[in-house]
């Protein structure tokens, strides 16, 4: 359960308030998708708008011992800041933000969430190498269009399959460290 950074841009503040009503439910085991997206958010009225969403959520979910499922294009570096020094666990999905800003969350324990981009673009792999097994989750993102086809919940072989490639192990020690991660990450 969370607010996305575009819908932060076209719903009232009050809506983050609402949020609490859910977050103490047994059945919701993150916050999220939540986070800055500077694509979208182009002036500073926009980017503190989202900030504000980003900055309560993050809020309620340390409050709730919830974990974030955060958002940051072309806002990897204040993303990050935001979550060092809280008391909350975070991924970042779909990240493709810098090295050194990858480095930074890497040395936070921030955990990183490869999906179908790592099947076509090298600088995926290339983060992929760089991130640690016990920080990397999967994902789909369906059912998002990607390379023009919807992505599948399926795709999700096919990214351990590149993630084994480039970590040079099998797939099923990706999938078993994967499955371990998620449960420790969401706690279930």
């Amino acid at each position: 359960v969370g607010i996305h950074p575009e819908f932060a841009l076209k719903l009232p503040e009050t809506e983050i308030d609402k949020l609490s009503a859910f977050l103490n439910r047994d059945c919701v085991v993150a916050v999220g998708e939540i986070g800055l997206d500077y694509k979208i958010a182009q002036s500073r009225s926009e980017k503190d708008r989202q900030k504000t969403f980003f900055f309560r959520q993050l809020s309620m979910a340390e409050e709730y011992g919830l974990p974030v499922i955060v958002h940051s294009r072309r806002a990897h570096r204040p993303v990050v800041d935001a979550i060092v020094g809280r008391d909350v666990r975070a991924v970042l999905h779909w990240f493709s933000g810098p090295l050194d800003d990858a480095l930074n969350a890497i040395d936070h324990g921030i955990y990183f969430s490869f999906g179908p981009a790592v099947l076509h673009y090298e600088a995926y792999r290339a983060l992929v190498d760089v991130v640690p097994m016990e920080l990397i989750l999967l994902e789909t993102d369906a059912p998002v269009r990607f390379s023009g086809r919807e992505a599948r919940p399926w795709w999700v072989k096919e990214v351990a399959e590149v993630i084994a490639d480039v970590k040079k192990t099998s797939v099923s020690t990706v999938i078993k460290n994967t499955w371990d991660n998620a449960r420790r990450f969401f706690r279930v």
